[in-house]
């Protein structure tokens, strides 16, 4: 769907026959710059027509032309794989995107460069982070902060480690996934969202 030039200088997304869309876990389309999960249309797929189909891919767009003069729609990265959902005490899931709203602020912010969250136990979650240099993340308020937010999310009260790395690992396919579950995959039927969420955009 997109590709690099010689100037390697991000990704040349084939317009022609591809069509990507940057969204936010409600399916509202994010800025450019901003990180959000893939949805494709392909324009020339007449056996299996895919509209705006949702990769699980998450990636930033950006509007800076590349200098090799091409004219397509440029991507600026991809930045991993959707992660799993977390399974919540009360049976019901919360979806990665929430995770992402609270940890991912700081790699926006330039405090962190890469993070990822894994549910251990029912009750008990680790944050790992590879911080910036000269980063102190996260201090006591910032902690206290999520902690809180975890505990809204998962709709009990969590135990939350943090985890200073000097680097997370890829998996074996090259993807960073942001959310882990080592607690197992929830049902599809009680899924926690955001209040104010969109529709999805849908797997057609």
């Amino acid at each position: 769907m997109a590709a690099e030039c010689e100037r390697r200088d991000g990704l040349h997304v084939m317009g022609d026959t591809t069509i990507l869309e940057f969204v936010d876990a409600g399916g509202s389309p994010v800025p450019d710059g901003e990180r959000g999960e893939i949805v494709v249309t392909h324009l020339w797929n007449y056996t299996m027509p895919l509209i705006r189909y949702r990769t699980g891919d998450q990636g930033v767009a950006r509007r800076r032309a590349c200098e090799c003069g091409r004219g397509h729609p440029m991507l600026e990265r991809v930045a991993g794989r959707n992660a799993e959902y977390f399974l919540r005490p009360d049976g019901g899931a919360a979806i990665p995107e929430l995770f992402l709203g609270i940890i991912g602020r700081y790699e926006e912010s330039g405090e962190i460069r890469k993070y990822q969250v894994i549910q251990d136990a029912i009750d008990r979650i680790t944050v790992r982070a590879v911080l910036e240099p000269g980063a102190t993340w996260p201090t006591d308020e910032i902690r206290d902060m999520i902690v809180s937010r975890i505990a809204e999310v998962m709709g009990a009260p969590c135990r939350v480690d943090f985890v200073i790395e000097d680097e997370i690992a890829p998996t074996p396919s090259g993807k960073h996934p942001f959310t882990i579950s080592k607690v197992g995959r929830p049902p599809n039927s009680n899924v926690e969202r955001p209040s104010n969420s969109e529709p999805e955009a849908k797997n057609e």
